[in-house]
C-alpha cells in the first residue's frame, strides 16, 4: 500500500470525510482529530487524493451506467400517496373536524355599501340584512 493509499485508511478510520469538488479538497472532521502531522500529510498529497477521489467517481459513474425503470407488479394495485393540498382538502372535509362546516366552493366579492339609511341607493338592503342572508 503506498503513503496515499495509507493516509486514506487513517483518515476513514478516524471518521474524517473527504470530498472533492472542481479539484478542490473539502475535508469534514471532527474538532482536535486532525493533528499537525496529519495536516501536513494532507498538505504534501492533496493532488494525489483529489486525483484518486476524482478518478473513484468517475468508476462508479461508468459501472452503474444508466437509471433504469423497473416495474413493480406487486404494488400495482397500491394508491399514489396523497399530495399536501389533497391531504387538505380531505382533512377539511372531515366532519369529525371542529372548524369546518364543508369545503368552500364559491369564492364572492362584497362591494361595500353604506349602512346610512340617507344615503343608501333606492332598492338596495342594509348591510345587516345582506350579511344575515349570507350567513345562512
Amino acid at each position: 500500500m503506498d503513503e496515499v493509499m495509507s493516509l486514506l485508511a487513517e483518515l476513514a478510520q478516524l471518521d474524517v470525510s473527504l470530498v472533492a469538488e472542481n479539484g478542490l479538497l473539502k475535508i469534514s472532521a471532527a474538532k482536535g482529530v486532525l493533528t499537525g502531522d496529519l495536516r501536513r500529510r494532507l498538505a504534501e498529497s492533496k493532488d494525489q487524493i483529489v486525483r484518486r477521489l476524482e478518478e473513484r467517481i468517475e468508476e462508479e459513474s461508468a459501472s452503474r451506467g444508466p437509471a433504469r425503470i423497473v416495474p413493480d407488479s406487486a404494488s400495482d394495485h397500491l394508491p399514489f400517496p396523497l399530495s399536501d393540498l389533497q391531504l387538505g382538502f380531505y382533512v377539511a372535509n372531515d366532519p369529525y373536524m371542529e372548524f369546518t362546516s364543508g369545503r368552500t366552493s364559491t369564492w364572492s366579492s362584497i362591494t361595500p355599501i353604506s349602512t346610512s339609511r340617507r344615503t343608501r341607493r333606492p332598492g338596495t338592503r342594509p348591510w345587516s340584512a345582506t350579511g344575515a342572508r349570507c350567513a345562512s
